[in-house]
């Protein structure tokens, strides 16, 4: 843990991640501390960066920055939740087909192979016909997309784990499947999970603040990046303050969980020892 931490504090770029990902959350966590107004304030349209309105204000009368502020809840929210859900169906897909090599194992990945065939914003205009439109189908919608990139993911190194000396021991010894997952490869798992779930997050807000940019969100009246930008793709031609905030937020922060991402996966892979 010592080493692994010494890797993670030495790249200079896992810590930027990290300020810009501990930055957003606060600010998503005090969002109404921090907010220069209230959500529900209306001034005038389309003013310009002021002392009164930081980044202006955009077609529908509303202050950019508070926008930008409260909106960091939902697309952090939204985004966690698709991961979860993500992390709940692919984790134990990809590990059974990886503990279990043979008709499990082709069974598994076909199916993963037929979805990964359809587009992404495929499956997700099948959610929303199957769903009313709004955020519960727009998390479900997202958390589907992700399943098989954690299910790849998990299944590649539970094979790698599964043919060391150790889980080897235990199917020796006779210890149960569930004794071995649990004990054996479970605890091998979390250092990947954890990095693929960083990664994903960032994957996981483009991927909402898309489908809230195509209007299938159900729901305009509440601040999300995606939906600001939607709103001042209209404007571009004579305001494109509104514009660039939200665009610069969703950026800003793919590229926290990014660089954070990275510098996990140096950090928790046991190769990597740089002192040696």
């Amino acid at each position: 843990m010592n080493r692994s931490w010494k890797r993670f504090v030495s790249n200079r770029g896992a810590l930027i991640g990290g300020v810009v990902v501990v930055f957003v959350c606060l600010v998503a966590m005090t969002a109404s501390l921090i907010a220069p107004y209230p959500i529900d304030q209306r001034d005038q349209k389309l003013t310009p960066p002021s002392a009164a309105h930081w980044l202006g204000t955009d077609t529908n009368e509303k202050d950019v920055l508070t926008w930008v502020i409260y909106g960091s809840r939902l697309s952090l929210t939204a985004g966690s939740l698709s991961i979860v859900l993500a992390i709940f169906l692919g984790v134990p897909l990809g590990a059974a087909a990886g503990y279990f090599p043979g008709a499990v194992d082709q069974v598994i990945m076909r199916s993963i192979d037929v979805v990964l065939a359809f587009p992404a914003i495929l499956i997700a205009l099948l959610v929303m016909a199957a769903l009313a439109p709004g955020w519960p189908a727009v998390i479900i919608a997202v958390g589907l997309i992700n399943i098989p990139i954690f299910a790849r993911q998990i299944r590649a190194t539970t094979l790698t784990l599964r043919s060391q000396d150790y889980v080897t021991a235990a199917v020796a010894a006779g210890a149960t499947t569930r004794h071995i997952f649990f004990w054996s490869l479970l605890p091998g798992l979390v250092g990947p999970l954890v990095v693929l779930a960083t990664l994903g997050l960032g994957s996981a807000i483009l991927e909402v603040a898309g489908l809230s940019f195509l209007g299938i969100s159900g729901d305009p009246t509440v601040p999300e990046w995606g939906g600001m930008l939607a709103e001042a793709k209209n404007d571009l031609s004579t305001s494109i303050w509104p514009a660039i905030a939200p665009g610069l937020a969703i950026s800003v922060t793919i590229l926290g969980f990014n660089l954070l991402g990275d510098g996990l996966r140096d950090a928790l892979d046991p190769r990597l020892d740089h002192g040696k």
